[in-house]
Order: structure tokens, then sequence, then C-alpha cells
């Protein structure tokens, strides 16, 4: 899906996941970002590496910029998301 294609929020808006493990840290950087600027939108949030790159490989939830915990698998699947 094309910058074309989105409408509403979403056209203005900069998509970004969140992944991380700890379910806490999820919560508040979801929050966190949301919070920051209404450029950005999370798209969706999840502590596994599998669901995350499940989202990267369908585009209709394909991030912009994924955010995630760099530590272990969850690292790898945010560099993986990235590179699609």
């Amino acid at each position: 899906m094309g910058h074309d294609d989105m409408t509403g929020a979403a056209a203005r808006s900069i998509r970004s996941p969140v992944l991380d493990n700890d379910p806490f840290a999820l919560d508040a950087m979801c929050a966190m970002i949301s919070a920051v600027s209404k450029d950005f939108h999370v798209m969706w949030g999840t502590g596994s590496p599998a669901v995350a790159i499940e989202h990267c490989h369908n585009p209709h939830t394909r991030p912009d910029v994924p955010v995630s915990d760099p530590k272990e698998s969850v690292g790898v699947a945010a560099a993986h998301c990235h590179s699609h």
C-alpha cells in the first residue's frame, strides 16, 4: 500500500508499530509514541517477534518506522520489518 492509497489520519502520519517482550515497556512505549506527536500512529504492538514479522509481510500492516527493544530476537524481528 503506497502513501497515496492511505486515507484519514494514517495518510498524514508515520506508521509505527512497537515490539517489546516486556508488556509494561510495550504499553509505555505505545503511550509515549502516541503522545509525542500527532505525526506518529502506533499501528500495532506485540511482544512476539514472530507476530511482528507476519505483520511486516502484510502490506496492510507493514510499518514505516518500527520501534523495538534492541535485545535478542526482538531486535532481529524489527530489523527484518525495516528491510521489507
